[in-house]
């Protein structure tokens, strides 16, 4: 899981990355199992974009995979903290594995203004959500088209639900 000098540090990182923090908000963070549920209200228009995330197991990445409230409901996107260039569109390439189940197909990703982190299409959350919920562990493999270069993650997803359901987007 985090350090406590470590925690601060990767908050940054993926406010900053997708810009999850607009001017001055009201933050709260609360650990449910391995995921962190950061409460995010704009304290001038009241706009609700909490969030919760888990980090990569692997030691040597700086990798996180959230769900968050956007303007167009819950959202998922994978932060590897790695500049990709993307394709002609500015996707990557992702697929995952949930548990030992067979891996999915090679998806496009888009990757989102920093180019270090990349968000799923809507109409796969709610499937990809559901899975999720059943499983343990979720791996992702994200691949740059233009030069091939492949990233690969574990992430806990123990105390995924319980997280799910402090968020307003949620529909269970």
């Amino acid at each position: 899981m985090h350090t406590s000098l470590a925690f601060p540090v990767k908050c940054f990182f993926m406010a900053a990355t997708c810009g999850i923090f607009a001017g001055a908000a009201q933050s709260q963070e609360v650990l449910y199992g391995d995921f962190i549920y950061a409460e995010n209200i704009d304290d001038f228009d009241d706009t609700n974009t909490s969030f919760i995330y888990t980090e990569s197991s692997n030691q040597d990445r700086n990798a996180m995979l959230a769900w968050r409230c956007f303007s167009d409901g819950l959202n998922i996107v994978y932060f590897f903290d790695k500049y990709l260039a993307g394709d002609d569109d500015e996707d990557v390439v992702v697929r995952y594995r949930i548990d030992r189940q067979e891996p999915s197909d090679r998806l496009y990703w888009q990757l989102l203004v920093v180019q270090k982190s990349a968000y799923m299409r809507m109409n796969m959350v709610d499937s990809f959500t559901e899975l999720a919920i059943a499983g343990s562990e979720v791996r992702l493999e994200v691949t740059d088209p233009l030069d091939g270069e492949r990233m690969v993650d574990n992430f806990s997803l123990k105390g995924l639900q319980d997280g799910l359901n402090d968020l307003h987007c949620y529909e269970k």
